[in-house]
């Protein structure tokens, strides 16, 4: 990045904080370049800071915007101005990156992003809970997750040690080829619910297993992920139940969001043999919708102590603190 390049980040960023008088904002929020980042990182404000009024601009490439205006702006920039850099953590917060870290203007989401903090299984029991009409569902998204967990903790493990040791180009291990094997998304068969989909997450488990394996062969076995996962449970609570916290978060949210649809579909199945306006029915569908749903599902952390969300509220009251807001 050249030197006017950077400067044409600096000036960009300055021109919103002249027209605060008109929008009327004590926080300017830099996050990533879809409106559920928005929502997410608002919601959370609101919830946590009421008094910080944001105002947001997108990362328009993504983090790779955000880790620009990090590379750019000097600390004094961040102390001089109330701006804040939102994103997902992806793996540097695992991997200890020095740029986002320990950094109060820098507020991140500790799992792998957002869409991991909206497949929090006692909220997503909760939204069926509300729903489940006259309906016996007998699934428990707790259980569900830590098999589904369990099946793609050496997966996870695997992934951190590339990272790590800078081999992240390995075919093997990129994204597109792990979803082959620990998603449930691409299934084109109808999901088994029955024992909470414990034939599914079985089934994940061999393929990530025989994947895996596959790694191992090519690297001839000199592989050793002892002292990483080790050093990962010790420092951040990372153990074979708790993975899919850390792990893609698109990958996990897409077979929540699969399995949630299937009992959702038994519901609304349920409610329409009962219901005796049938103009009702349409109604009830528009009002849970299920991206809609799943989208807010987040919210529930509000209600109920959530490790994760309460990570990202401490760094919250921290800058408000620092900035006396």
């Amino acid at each position: 990045m050249d030197e006017f390049e950077k400067q044409q980040i600096k000036e960009n960023i300055l021109a919103y904080f002249d027209q605060q008088p008109i929008y009327n904002f004590n926080v300017l929020f830099a996050y990533e370049t879809q409106h559920r980042d928005m929502q997410f990182w608002q919601s959370i404000t609101n919830h946590y800071a009421p008094n910080v009024i944001p105002y947001t601009i997108e990362g328009r490439e993504g983090s790779g915007t955000l880790t620009k205006y990090l590379e750019v702006l000097e600390e004094s920039f961040f102390t001089d101005y109330n701006f804040c850099i939102c994103l997902d953590s992806d793996f540097r917060y695992l991997c200890g990156d020095s740029l986002t870290q320990s950094k109060k203007y820098v507020w991140q989401t500790f799992t792998h992003s957002i869409e991991n903090h909206k497949c929090i299984p006692e909220n997503l029991n909760r939204l069926v809970r509300e729903r489940k009409h006259n309906e016996t569902i007998d699934f428990d998204f707790c259980i569900f997750l830590e098999n589904y967990s369990k099946a793609i903790y050496e997966v996870l493990i695997y992934w951190l040690y590339f990272q790590q040791n800078n081999l992240q180009q390995e075919l093997l291990m990129t994204w597109p080829e792990l979803k082959k094997h620990i998603s449930l998304a691409d299934r084109q068969s109808k999901i088994e619910l029955s024992n909470h989909a414990f034939n599914e997450t079985e089934l994940i488990k061999q393929k990530a297993i025989e994947h895996i394996k596959s790694v191992d062969i090519k690297y001839k076995g000199t592989i050793d992920t002892k002292k990483l996962k080790i050093d990962l449970e010790k420092r951040f609570g990372i153990n074979q139940s708790n993975a899919h916290f850390y792990i893609q978060g698109h990958i996990i949210y897409d077979s929540v969001r699969l399995v949630f649809t299937h009992i959702m579909t038994k519901i609304f199945e349920s409610i329409k043999q009962s219901m005796h306006d049938k103009k009702a029915i349409p109604k009830f569908k528009k009002e849970n919708d299920i991206g809609t749903l799943l989208s807010d599902s987040f919210r529930g952390c509000f209600i109920q102590k959530c490790e994760q969300m309460d990570k990202i509220g401490e760094q919250i009251k921290s800058y408000c603190e620092w900035k006396n807001i």
